[in-house]
């Protein structure tokens, strides 16, 4: 959408705790090359369809694949503090017009 990537993510709580986890997303070349990496704190308290939005500025033009990562990865979080849970990870092909 214009001058930003949006991906919108639903995510579900599971059990009887809120996910405290960071989203991640990583822009490569399709030779691999990373272009742009972004990720943002992420707390779910109950099931929702979240909207990212990220920065196409001085991206070029072309085909670009887009990993994403949700993770209980936290540093403002004590890992003491953390309940574990498997990374979820997805990957995607996108056209940057």
């Amino acid at each position: 959408e214009g001058d930003s990537l949006v991906a919108w993510v639903a995510m579900t709580r599971e059990g009887n705790a809120a996910f405290l986890g960071t989203v991640a997303f990583t822009v490569r070349t399709p030779e691999g090359r990373v272009v742009r990496d972004w990720s943002t704190p992420v707390a779910v308290y109950y099931d929702v369809n979240r909207r990212f939005a990220l920065p196409l500025e001085g991206i070029p033009s072309g085909r670009y694949d887009v990993e994403f990562r949700i993770s209980t990865d936290r540093e403002d979080i004590d890992r003491r503090f953390v309940l574990p849970a498997e990374p979820i990870e997805r990957t995607v092909t996108v056209e940057v017009g």
